[in-house]
């Protein structure tokens, strides 16, 4: 009997992953995007710290200050499109 749900289990996740491969391999990429640019972030302010400040280079902090806001807004948004994937695929199940 506990076989047999076994099998029942494994039916519904392959179908659930045929009817959304194109959702599940977008929302994977779209993930790996997103913590790319969470991993980028910290990479700004180490070199507004190491370089742009202790250098006196203005035009250095505002590029790259701009560059961190852009990299946090294209996080956020990432994040949204994730979500919303997200709720698609679970309304289909």
């Amino acid at each position: 009997r506990m076989n047999n749900s076994h099998n029942n289990i494994k039916r519904y996740i392959a179908e659930i992953i045929n009817t959304s491969k194109a959702k599940i391999i977008l929302a994977f990429l779209l993930m790996l995007c997103e913590s790319i640019c969470n991993l980028i972030q910290p990479q700004f302010v180490k070199k507004i710290i190491d370089e742009a400040i202790p250098d006196k280079r203005i035009s250095l902090l505002v590029f790259i200050v701009i560059g961190y806001i852009i990299i946090s807004l294209l996080a956020c948004f990432l994040n949204f499109i994730l979500k919303y994937i997200y709720s698609v695929m679970k309304r289909n199940i």
